[in-house]
């Protein structure tokens, strides 16, 4: 007998239905993410979301810092000669000693900004001229407050003192934490004429007071 027809099963085999096949996946029935989180309790729902949360406010946090931009760099303080003002106060209460060729003058320090200013030096530009400093120098000055000093000059040669002060100066050593400076500060006011008359007086019983311009004193004269 021959032909094409249905293949009878052999002997201990059976046959599968559609319904038999194997189904690779979820069964038909399966509990969906929605049905498992719904069946989770609301703490523990509450307790991931915040964490999620708080992962998300995290992650975009770290973005922000490493995209913001740099600060700008805060400036420089000031030099200390910019922030630093000697003012004239006038004599002092002792009169020119014409034995020992000494007077003495009075001046306020201020420091008007940044950090503090010492002062290392004060002088005038002169060999024959000495300084000293009361307070001794070095002092401070804090930024927003003011010293008061006076100075007392000793007049080692006459001949360097000149016949008229126009402009008079003192040179001073300041140090702060920028710069270490020497300046020259022109001090205005009466300062030029009292500092000429003490100079003159301490010199008067001097037979080497000077005919000309004496011009390391560091002062201008006429």
């Amino acid at each position: 007998m021959s032909g094409i027809g249905p293949v009878e099963p052999g002997e201990g085999t059976t046959m599968r239905g559609p319904a038999d096949v194997d189904v690779i996946g979820p069964e038909t029935g399966a509990p969906r993410l929605s049905d498992r989180w719904a069946a989770l309790p609301r703490s523990r729902r509450r307790a991931t979301v915040s964490v999620a949360c708080a992962t998300v406010l995290a992650a975009l946090a770290g973005y922000a810092a490493a995209t913001r931009p740099a600060p700008p760099e805060p400036p420089p303080p000031p030099w200390p000669a910019q922030a630093t003002r000697f003012e004239y106060e006038g004599p002092g209460r002792d009169t020119p000693d014409r034995a020992t060729r000494t007077f003495t003058l009075r001046f306020t320090v201020s420091v008007t900004e940044g950090p503090p200013v010492t002062v290392r030096e004060i002088r005038l530009s002169s060999e024959s001229v000495t300084t000293v400093a009361a307070p001794a120098t070095p002092f401070t000055v804090e930024a927003g407050s003011e010293v008061r000093i006076v100075l007392r000059f000793h007049v080692r040669d006459c001949r360097g003192v000149p016949r008229k002060v126009v402009l008079a100066f003192l040179d001073v050593t300041l140090r702060n934490t920028r710069a270490i400076q020497q300046e020259s500060y022109i001090i205005g006011g009466d300062y030029p004429d009292d500092l000429f008359t003490a100079l003159r007086t301490s010199c008067e019983n001097s037979s080497q007071v000077a005919q000309k311009h004496a011009p390391e004193l560091g002062i201008l004269s006429m």
